[in-house]
């Protein structure tokens, strides 16, 4: 609608002779469509870098927000301002949805007007964007608006973070070197910046690794996935050793040997024990375990002394420092106890003398003969005794036996005591006179 006006006329008419002028109000309508659409675009906001794309090749990603600003004029062709843009419709593709965009006018110094309106494209986008601008025309009246001609320029919004794949881990464990870490970039939009790695060197027991951070070329970013196991041991094991008898009370030729272990990494899985040999190149490596293990000393019961030594390994192959210990077999025959035969008899048939008897020595624990022992002790006897000049007797007939009737006087000897008269005397008949007998025999009880 360009304005309402006013049409004068005068017409003659018998009914107006005089000329009379009339008029008529009318309503002229702009009937001419808006300018084609300036399309400029700026970065982050309204006045920020000029980011102007005519076609996709003359043009580069950006992973900012893009304000797009459409610009407009609506005159007649006598130079008159029309009915004025009400809109900006607009669309992504060749073929999209047409959306809509109030216009605001702004009266420029020089006193015309200009048309605006903008837009800001905050997602991931690659093709073009078309507009034209529709003016006011049918605001009164039965004329339709007039649309300008369609106008376009291309987009390369990238707001999309790139992906990435994970590789490189591994579950086995590792002693020296490093593990790599890879995070693969893929990116359907800008394209991505590169892959990234990341190395592990140092003691680490993970599950959860990632190998860091991918951009796009335009600045997005993925943090890779933390799925990766990273396994690294190159700190020793810790060991110890004790050695203990099989017997609590003396010392075995076969040792009970304990192997303890420490490891705050990959875990102990082996162990190895060797006798008088601190080189552990001649391991035989063997589950490991804390229970006693029976070794041999590979001596006899001499007294002699062995020492172990043990190392431990772990799941990532370190082997431990040495541990040892030592343990000194029992000598045979150290304890000892006699078995002792019966007392002998006493040195004398009268008095004070002496008795011995032998035994044989066994060891108190392996029970095995150490050799011969004896010893002796003092005794009495009087069974052998005379009878005292001062005693009696009597005949026992014709045997010439005198019967010794003082028992008290000659202790305990109770039996006949028989004495001989020597030849001199004259035999058996004559007197028997003390100090003449013979002693023959004695018995005491």
């Amino acid at each position: 609608n360009i304005g309402n006006y006013k049409v004068y006329y005068t017409y003659k008419q018998v009914l107006n002779p005089a000329g009379e002028k009339y008029n008529f109000g009318v309503t002229i309508y702009d009937d001419k469509a808006p300018s084609d659409v300036t399309i400029t675009m700026h970065t982050d906001s309204e006045s920020g870098d000029v980011y102007n794309c005519p076609t996709r090749e003359n043009c580069s990603w950006t992973g900012k927000d893009v304000y797009i600003t459409f610009t407009a004029t609506d005159k007649s062709d006598c130079g008159t301002e029309g009915s004025g843009v009400k809109q900006f419709m607009y669309r992504y593709g060749d073929s999209g949805n047409w959306q809509s965009v109030s216009a605001v006018k702004i009266t420029q110094d020089n006193g015309q007007n200009i048309y605006k309106a903008t837009i800001i494209r905050n997602t991931t986008y690659d093709g073009p964007i078309q507009v034209k601008a529709i003016d006011s025309a049918s605001t009164s009246g039965t004329g339709n608006d007039f649309e300008g001609a369609v106008t376009g320029a291309y987009l390369l919004v990238d707001k999309t973070p790139p992906s990435c794949t994970s590789s490189g881990g591994n579950p086995d464990w590792i002693n020296s070197g490093s593990r790599i870490l890879t995070g693969t970039c893929s990116d359907a939009n800008s394209g991505c910046a590169g892959n990234v790695t990341k190395e592990y060197s140092t003691d680490i027991n993970s599950t959860t690794e990632s190998p860091g951070t991918v951009y796009d070329n335009v600045g997005n970013s993925t943090v890779c996935p933390g799925n990766q196991t990273v396994r690294i041991d190159k700190t020793k094991p810790g060991v110890s050793i004790s050695v203990a008898s099989q017997n609590g009370s003396y010392h075995t030729t076969t040792a009970n040997v304990t192997v303890g272990q420490s490891d705050n990494l990959s875990g102990v899985t082996q162990m190895c024990i060797l006798l008088n040999d601190n080189n552990v190149g001649n391991c035989s490596w063997q589950n490991y375990t804390n229970a006693a293990q029976a070794r041999s000393t590979n001596r006899g019961y001499d007294g002699g002394s062995v020492t172990y030594y043990a190392w431990t390994k772990d799941a990532a192959g370190n082997v431990s420092d040495a541990g040892s210990a030592s343990y000194t077999v029992y000598k045979q025959c150290t304890t000892t106890y006699t078995d002792w035969g019966g007392w002998g008899s006493c040195s004398t048939n009268c008095g004070n003398g002496s008795q011995s008897r032998s035994g044989t020595k066994i060891d108190s624990y392996l029970s095995i003969n150490c050799g011969s022992d004896s010893q002796s002790q003092g005794c009495s006897d009087n069974s052998g005794c005379p009878p005292p000049s001062g005693g009696g007797g009597g005949s026992d007939g014709g045997n010439c036996c005198w019967v010794d009737w003082n028992t008290t006087a000659h202790g305990s000897c109770t039996t006949i005591l028989c004495v001989v008269r020597p030849p001199s005397a004259g035999g058996c008949g004559g007197t028997c006179g003390w100090g003449d007998e013979q002693l023959v025999c004695y018995s005491c009880s």
